[in-house]
């Protein structure tokens, strides 16, 4: 093999001729200038007096910045995409299973052909819904309401917001819960806004009903009773009447049981129980005299 040294050729040009090929690890002795192709990555290199240098075909050399594509010194190599504005998006939310079943569905047309419902008529009735269960802690409001039962309400209060209430039933039971020996009064109170309300009560420690007059103030309402309240007998003459009311405030009327018409005689109080009657002469028919307690 020969080996020309500065060979310099005027200009004449140099055909056919070959580059030395070797491997990278048996590249020539390390020389300013020297060329071979290196078979190992198929580049030309050349000797630049410190290393060999290849010849890119990419265009990119060693001092090239190389760097900016390897990362050694903190440069990006991925990155994920977390855009604000298209995550506050609804499109955000989609996904690629979301897309095949949207284009699923729309390539069907009309979806009744499908087999899908395309209206629907509610034909539940509250019989239906019972039977799942006819129980519920929930508020329930409805419209008119028609109760063909017994209606128990197990609440603690009941407010009735209505103008006008009708109630078949001529008795009220007030108290209805109570048992054993009487101990509660009971009555009705009206409400009257920004005034004092009042009301009536049964007072079961007097056994009277009562009106209130004011606070606190219970009057009792005068019953007629023939056996506590008043006494009615009929007498022909002077007599001796026992009445048994047990009060001196008593008011006592006469009046002639034939005529009807009233009759005048002299009475005064023998007891807290009975009066003495006398007339100024024996009357003509019989005198029925009427006692009244006031107090």
């Amino acid at each position: 093999m020969l080996v020309y040294h500065n060979v310099d050729f005027h200009d004449y040009q140099l055909q056919n001729a070959k580059f030395h090929v070797l491997p990278t690890t048996s590249a020539p002795t390390a020389a300013q200038g020297q060329v071979y192709l290196d078979s190992t990555d198929t580049y030309l290199k050349y000797h630049n007096g410190t290393a060999w240098v290849a010849l890119r075909d990419d265009g990119l050399y060693s001092g090239d910045n190389i760097s900016e594509l390897v990362n050694d010194v903190g440069y990006l190599t991925s990155y994920t995409e977390t855009d604000p504005i298209f995550l506050a998006h609804v499109a955000s939310g989609i996904l690629a299973g979301d897309i095949v079943n949207w284009n699923n569905a729309f390539s069907w047309g009309d979806h009744s052909l499908a087999g899908y419902l395309t209206s629907f008529s509610e034909a539940d009735t509250l019989d239906s819904v019972t039977l799942r269960g006819a129980v519920t802690a929930n508020n329930i409001q409805v419209g008119d309401l028609t109760v063909s039962g017994n209606l128990l309400v197990s609440g603690t209060t009941t407010t009735i917001n209505t103008e006008e209430l009708n109630i078949a039933d001529n008795i009220f039971i007030l108290n209805s819960n109570a048992t054993g020996a009487a101990t509660e009064n009971a009555g009705l109170v009206i409400e009257r806004g920004t005034d004092a309300n009042r009301g009536f009560r049964w007072n079961e420690t007097t056994n009277v009903w009562e009106i209130q007059k004011d606070d606190d103030l219970y009057y009792e309402i005068e019953v007629v009773d023939p056996l506590g309240k008043i006494h009615a007998e009929t007498i022909s003459d002077d007599a001796t009447v026992t009445h048994s009311l047990n009060s001196n405030d008593i008011l006592v009327q006469m009046y002639d049981t034939i005529t009807l018409q009233p009759y005048f005689g002299e009475w005064s109080r023998s007891s807290v129980n009975a009066i003495a009657v006398n007339f100024y002469e024996t009357p003509t028919n019989p005198i029925r005299v009427l006692i009244e307690k006031i107090a």
